[in-house]
Formats: C-alpha cells, structure tokens, sequence
C-alpha cells in the first residue's frame, strides 16, 4: 500500500510540471525568434557636434524578448547638431545682399582732391550649395579744391558746396601712352576720367587705367606699333588671337571647392591700334562636409545591400556609406542567420531563425515562412498523456 501511494505521489507531481509546461507553450507567445524583438530606441540628443541615440537590443528566450544589453550608435554633423539632429548644409547666399552692405567712403586727399572708395558684393551661383561670395572695390580723387575740401566734397565759396563735375571732361583728359617693350612687343596704356552724379553737390570724379602688350613683333616695334612692309600692324582681330581663357578647379587646405579663370580681350579689334588685355577672376565655395576631390565637393555617402535588403535566401554583403566598411551575411549556427541590411547610411543586423537550415551565409529550402516553437516540436503535449497513461497502466 505505502508502494503504491508513492507512486501515485510522483505522479501528480509529474502532472504539475506538465501541465506547467504546456502553459508556458500556449501563453508565452511573445516572440518566435530574435527577428520578432524589435530595438528600442531613446531619445536622440547632441555631443560634441554629433548626433547620438541610445539602442536597446532584445533576444527571444523561451519564447519571450528578453533585454540583451544596449549601446549607444553617433553621426558626426558636419555643420553643427541641434536637438540631437544634424544641422543642413547651409547656402553660403541667395542673392547680393547676403554677401554683405555695399558702401561708399567719402574723404578728403592731403592736397584738398575730394575721394570716394566704394566697396560692392557679389554673391556667385546664387541658392545653390556651392554659392560663395566675391567683393570688388573702386575709388579716386577729383582735382584739388580751390576753396579746400570738407567731408569728401569740395567747398565752394558761397554755400560750402561745389558741383565737382558737370561731365567727364571736367574730371581730366582721357589719354593713351602706346610704346614698345624690351621684347618688342606694342604695348600701351590707357587713363580714362569718369563724372559721378554729374552737375550735382555730391559729383564726384573716379579714374581708371588699362593696358597690355601684344606678342613680340617678328620685325620689330616702332613708337608702340610692330613694324611691317607698311610700318603698320593689326595685333588681334578677336578675343580669341590674344590666347586661350582659361579655368581652374582645385581644392582649398580646408576642403573648400575652388576655381580661378584667366580672360583675354581684344580691343580696336582689327584696326592698327588693337592690342590685347587680360583680366582674372576666382573664389572658393563653403568648405565640403565630404571632402573636395579635383575642384568639386565630394557626393554625401551612401549604404547599398548586394541583396537588396533583409533577404534570408540569398547571402549578401552591406557596404556602409559612412564607415566605408563592409558587413557580409553569415551563419551564426546551423539554424540560426545573421543578416545585415542597410539603415539610412549605415548597416544593421539581426539574428533570424531558418525554418530548415543555414549554409553559407542563407537559409537553405527556406518557404519565407516563420516556424512556430509548438510547430517544431509537434506531438509534445500528446506524448506527456500517453506517457501518464503507461504509467497507471
């Protein structure tokens, strides 16, 4: 009898931690395999001009997400962070005025000439990244005051003012100085008077200069002109017989895309008194979040997955468009894949659980359809039954 009540005892026992188990196969249905543990992500936030957020990651263990620790994953923001994201790339200007305040500076010479300096901003590729801004400056005195000069304008004798000009003659006589160089080639250079707000209390006179030379004279140059059989010569016809116009592109120390372009002008073309000149230009763009390569700013970095994404059937290879680092598909256990795919511009994994088997980086005969743990390991609860009825049998 006491045999027989032992016996009876171990078996309700064994009927508890059965019917245990088979609690815990139909209610614990949080997750089948790691792929069903989404991360969990915090709040983004800035350090050190970098964007960062916190990652929790998650595993399935018996069939419930289970914490698997966490990290932290930055970008560098190449123009500043703000609330934890990026900053844009900025545009250095969208029209003249971004550049900076035109001005002019109104002053009295030592010898009472009345001058002007004026400053002026051009902005370049206007509302484009690769906008820049550029600056020119120009000036000059009138003839000295006879009455003395105050505050940039000459003081006439009756109401402190003076109309400086009326016209361009006013200002001085326009001249040209043509001669011949130590390689003889006709040069010559030109001055030229110009009246600003002409026959008003705030005219004003400005000068300019021009010149330049021609290539040497075969046969020689006489009083600024090269000699031929009629002692005459045309030095350029066009633009193009004073040389090629020229553009540059290289990069700046600082990653700035740059360019710097060589104009050549030909004036009195096809006369006598032609002759050749030439002017320059350049600047640089705002410095390359990605670099500079040959005078162009580098394109922004991007992921690309060989097989096209979170394929279990097809090994591929994610190549990170930030860290220039590649990640390729692998099996971590005969059933178990790690599988890498692109997010944004960098590559994450996760761990996926083949319905049949893994080999070389895929799932093999994989359908594509997730296999439950009670389907894995069917006849489970009827095995236990049959196994109490053998019992008491």
């Amino acid at each position: 009898m006491k045999k027989e009540c032992v016996k009876l005892g171990i078996a309700v026992l064994m009927l508890i931690v059965a019917v245990s188990l088979a609690a815990n196969l139909v209610v614990a249905q949080a997750c089948i395999n790691n792929s069903v543990c989404p991360p969990v992500y915090g709040n983004k936030y800035c350090s050190e001009n970098r964007s960062c957020q916190s990652v929790g990651s998650y595993q399935c263990i018996n069939n419930t997400c289970v914490s698997a620790g966490g990290g932290v994953g930055c970008t560098d923001c190449p123009h500043g962070c703000l609330n934890g994201a990026c900053k844009n790339r900025t545009i250095a200007c969208s029209s003249n005025s971004d550049c900076g305040t035109s001005t002019t500076n109104r002053y009295c010479s030592n010898n009472s000439a009345a001058c002007s300096s004026s400053l002026s901003y051009i902005c370049n590729n206007p509302g484009t990244t690769s906008s820049f801004c550029a600056g020119a400056g120009m000036g000059g005195c009138s003839a000295p005051c006879p009455y003395g000069c105050s505050n940039g304008a000459c003081i006439n004798r009756t109401q402190n003012q003076t109309i400086v000009c009326y016209s361009n003659s006013d200002c001085g006589t326009s001249t040209t100085t043509r001669y011949c160089s130590n390689n003889s080639a006709a040069c010559s250079s030109s001055l030229s008077y110009i009246c600003n707000n002409p026959g008003t209390p705030s005219s004003f006179c400005v000068g300019g200069g021009a010149g330049g030379c021609s290539a040497p004279c075969p046969k020689g140059c006489l009083n600024g002109a090269c000699i031929n059989q009629t002692n005459q010569t045309i030095v350029c016809y066009s633009n193009s017989d004073c040389g090629t116009s020229t553009t540059t592109r290289y990069c700046s120390n600082n990653s700035e895309a740059c360019s710097s372009s060589v104009f050549y002008i030909c004036n009195n073309p096809g006369t006598p008194s032609s002759l050749c000149a030439g002017a320059g230009m350049g600047g640089c763009s705002a410095p390359c979040p990605y670099g500079c390569s040959d005078g162009a700013c580098i394109k922004a970095p991007t992921c690309s997955d060989s097989d096209g994404g979170r394929n279990y059937v097809l090994k591929g290879t994610c190549a990170s468009g930030m860290s220039n680092i590649s990640y390729t598909d692998f099996c971590k256990t005969t059933r178990y894949l790690k599988e890498y795919a692109c997010s944004g511009n960098i590559c994450s994994s996760s761990d996926y659980l083949c319905s049949k088997s893994c080999s070389n980086g895929a799932c093999t005969n994989q359908n594509q359809t997730i296999v439950s743990l009670r389907e894995s390991r069917p006849g489970f609860l009827s095995s236990i039954v049959e196994w109490f009825k053998n019992l008491f049998s």
